[in-house]
């Protein structure tokens, strides 16, 4: 029991699709699945650039023009650097593409 409380959030949803599946079909055969990346290692694999950026903005809570200031570049960098980010942790985790 101790092991199902540390599951992450990605396991548990894995475990109720098992267990959905096998209420459904009366089989254990869950077909597998790949697991999918955590939202840490995500960020992780950005580029320097955007892990910061994204980091300063999402994390800190600072705007594009306070980003640009304190890295000493324009705005207009900040705010493509911060969309090109988005668009990758967006097609990482598989989410459907910004409009």
């Amino acid at each position: 029991m101790a092991n199902a409380i540390k599951c992450s959030v990605a396991e548990g949803f894995c475990c109720s699709l098992q267990w959905a599946y096998y209420f459904v079909t009366g089989t254990s055969n869950l077909p597998s699945m790949k697991p999918a990346p955590s939202l840490a290692e995500v960020i992780a694999s950005l580029p320097e650039e955007e892990r910061v950026v994204l980091s300063l903005h999402y994390v800190k809570g600072m705007a594009t023009a306070d980003i640009a200031q304190t890295l000493g570049v324009p705005q207009k960098a900040v705010s493509t650097v911060m969309e090109q980010g988005k668009k990758r942790l967006f097609h990482a985790l598989d989410f459907p593409p910004l409009a």
